[in-house]
């Protein structure tokens, strides 16, 4: 998913994606290097975010910390005037019950 005009969002309470919405997705800030958000789940509804300058670079990302539902990345570079940023979400999951079962794995 593809987020243009992202420090708009910032103000907002809804992003406009109905995925994102359902998820309570909400940018909370974007202060020089750091990227602050909030999505119900945490970062582990969150498999990827990059952010991208006008000439189509990726900003390389620093690494990341939270609790809960509130998560901030770390970038290398300034992405204050950075305008778009790409997201995979997951938006559900499926459980999955396969017919047989294995009491012991041989390790290598």
């Amino acid at each position: 998913m593809v987020l243009q005009n992202i420090h708009k969002l910032a103000v907002r309470e809804t992003t406009g994606e109905p995925a994102l919405d359902k998820l309570n997705f909400k940018v909370k800030s974007i202060k020089g290097t750091k990227l602050e958000i909030e999505i119900d789940g945490g970062s582990k509804k969150i498999t990827a975010i990059n952010m991208f300058k006008d000439d189509g670079s990726k900003v390389k990302k620093g690494g990341g910390m939270g609790w809960g539902n509130k998560y901030t990345y770390d970038f290398q570079d300034d992405i204050s005037k950075v305008n778009k940023c790409e997201l995979e979400v997951i938006v559900s999951e499926n459980k999955v019950t396969v017919p047989f079962s294995l009491e012991e794995i041989p390790l290598p």
